[in-house]
């Protein structure tokens, strides 16, 4: 899946609909970089990375 640029979503017709994913959360890859992060002792670090995945995929839009 990729991103839609400003342009691609100004062209397109019809109401863009986000619902919130009810299983956002991938918790292999989070405790991954949690883990990485402890052993490299980049706490924040790995945490805010697990926190972009987590926003990354919590949302599923569709077009109307």
């Amino acid at each position: 899946m990729r991103t839609l640029t400003k342009t691609e979503i100004n062209q397109t017709s019809g109401a863009v609909t986000c619902t919130l994913n009810p299983n956002p959360i991938n918790l292999a890859e989070l405790g991954g970089a949690i883990a990485l992060g402890a052993i490299g002792g980049n706490w924040p670090g790995a945490i805010l990375g697990g926190g972009v995945n987590y926003i990354a995929q919590s949302w599923n839009c569709t077009w109307r």
